[in-house]
């Protein structure tokens, strides 16, 4: 032991008072344990990253929808208020004047075609954000857990 150098007492320390010889035999069965425990977590992993690939592809396009729903909410919503803001003097006062309509009938008139407009956009949008979001994924989740579960 006198002879010993620094790093065989470092060795000799960790493996409490064992030589790396006689360790080494004892691990090999927990190293087989290990390395299909590693195989078990690496394939979950693997799939794991499938599902969010999955996930994120979806999720863009679903993005893309929102987006598109949220545009012509906006779009109706600024129609909405251009229209009543600007455009509605001027066709009341043309209603008036060359179609000879009493100055309510004519307001009316272009209140309910700024109404028909402001609608039409509206449903339009409302009906691209009803559809459920992440669908496929959260179907392909389900049934992931449910073959890992054995439910």
């Amino acid at each position: 032991m006198a002879t010993d150098r620094p790093d065989d007492r470092a060795k000799r320390d960790r493996s409490g008072g064992q030589s790396c010889e006689a360790t080494s035999g004892e691990s090999r069965r927990p190293e087989k344990e290990s390395s299909f425990s590693a195989r078990v977590f690496k394939a979950i992993g693997i799939l794991f990253d499938v599902h969010l690939q999955f996930a994120q592809r979806e999720a863009k396009s679903d993005l893309a929808r929102v987006m598109s729903g949220v545009v012509l909410l906006v779009v109706g919503l600024v129609f909405v208020g251009f229209a009543l803001a600007v455009g509605h003097v001027g066709v009341v006062m043309w209603l008036n004047a060359r179609r000879g309509l009493p100055l309510d009938s004519a307001v009316l008139a272009v209140l309910a075609g700024d109404l028909a407009l402001a609608t039409l956009a509206l449903l339009i949008g409302r009906a691209r954000l009803r559809r459920p979001f992440l669908k496929e994924t959260r179907g392909l989740v389900r049934k992931t857990v449910s073959a890992l579960t054995g439910a």
